[in-house]
Parts: structure tokens; sequence; C-alpha cells
């Protein structure tokens, strides 16, 4: 199932400036895409428009052979998962029972998991190492456990298209490091398509098959690890003035 997006253009309001501007990209199937560019350069708009969460001003995105817009809720969500920046758990939820929500696409309204949710519950948390914490409550776990725990619901929904939004944030180095291992891992084993919106051009050309950007609503595809060391594109990118970018910024060559 690939996406396609095509003039695609987005504003909060017809008086407010684009965010993005007439954008068109056709995700390339199993690959990690790193998503890079300053804040408030539009990557969580742009996750959310390919998630079918919110709507473009102008043009077309196509999820298969299909606009986007034509899938219902429930069927979207079992091609496209999206994980966003996470707050505070809720209170009192088990581990297990915040990864079975990974199934809810599956599941009729006021539906009860059964034992083949839970089995693809149970392997998505040994796939994400954190089925050793499966009746701790939330609010108990570390960040780091807690992320684990948000990639195995995402890695419970089975599609075959995953979003991610800075999923590193807040973690720290070997936290990071993990998460990121973790991602090579479920896509490699599951050949899955996955976005992932990064702040950290030191990682982004580690982990991803291939990068693009966003600077002044445009986008910018095709980037290498080459380019993630090339002073001049990334003062482009991140709109910083080129003598700014040391050998202390710019990742090792």
């Amino acid at each position: 199932m690939n996406i396609h997006l095509t003039n695609v253009s987005f504003a909060y309001s017809k008086n407010d400036h684009a965010i993005l501007d007439n954008i068109s990209y056709a995700m390339p199937s199993n690959q990690i895409i790193g998503l890079i560019g300053a804040n408030g350069s539009g990557k969580s708009t742009l996750l959310h428009l390919i998630a079918g969460l919110i709507s473009p001003t102008s043009g077309n995105i196509m999820l298969g052979d299909h606009p986007i817009s034509h899938y219902s809720p429930q069927k979207r969500a079992q091609y496209i998962t999206m994980m966003t920046q996470q707050h505070r758990p809720p209170f009192g939820i088990t581990a297990q029972e915040m990864v079975l929500l990974g199934r809810h696409p599956y599941t009729a309204i006021f539906g009860f998991d059964n034992s083949k949710d839970i089995d693809i519950a149970m392997q998505a948390m040994i796939d994400t190492d954190c089925n050793q914490f499966a009746d701790r409550k939330m609010n108990e776990l570390s960040g780091g456990e807690i992320q684990r725990i948000y990639f195995a619901r995402a890695l419970a929904q089975q599609t075959p298209i995953l979003l991610f939004d800075e999923p590193t944030t807040f973690l720290d180095i070997k936290h990071q490091y993990d998460i990121m291992t973790l991602l090579r891992k479920l896509k490699n084993r599951y050949q899955k398509t996955i976005l992932c919106a990064l702040h950290d051009i030191h990682m982004a050309p580690s982990i991803c098959d291939t990068i693009i950007a966003l600077t002044d609503g445009q986008l910018l595809s095709g980037l290498s690890k080459k380019h993630m060391t090339d002073p001049q594109i990334l003062s482009d990118i991140y709109n910083i003035p080129l003598d700014t970018f040391s050998s202390t910024i710019l990742p090792t060559k």
C-alpha cells in the first residue's frame, strides 16, 4: 500500500500563511524515511495529513488507488499507524492494556479483545522487549519503558505504514539508540514503510534509508548522509547562517 501526495498545500485558515505549499511526494515502500526541518516547519502537520487526521487545503493524498479521505477512520487505521509525541500515560492502565489499544481498528464498537488480539499484542511486546512488564501499570514505568510500550502498540496495529513524530524526544542517548535500532528491526522483519520526523541530524543518516526535509513550506527529497554533512544544505533547511555550522554541530563525515 503506497502513499502519494500531489500538489498538497495546507493552511489553518484562508487568511493564514501556507505551512505546506504545493508538495508532491511518493513515499518509497519498505524504507525508513527521515523527515527533518526546523521547529515549526510543518513536520507534524505533514504527518497528520498523511495519516488522514486533517485534510489538505488543496491537492490530493492517495492511499493506494483511492484518496485517503475515502477511507473510514477504522479502515484507514488498518493501513496507517501514527505515533505522536506522547504525554503522561493514562493512570491505572497496564502496559498490556495499552498495547491492546492497537487492536481497536479490527474490533467492533464496544467489542472485546479476543485471544488472537492478545497473542498479537504479546508478540509485539516481545519484539519491542517490554513483555516483562506487561502487567505493570503505565504510571509505574520509566520514560524509556513507556516509549517501548507505545512502539509495541503501534506494532500491534499491524499496518504496512508507520508514522512517528520525534519518537526519541526527551529520551537519553541509550534509549534514543534503542528506539532507532528498533525502527530498523521493524522495517527489516516486517517490511514496513516508516516515516519518522526527527530533530537530530546526527541520528537521521545512521538509521534512515532516505531523508526528506521541510523548509519554507517546501519539501526537499532524496537527501543522503552526504547531504547531512553539507553546511550549505543544512543552512538552507534550518535557516541558520552558514558560518554557524562548525565541526561541533555537523555529524562526523
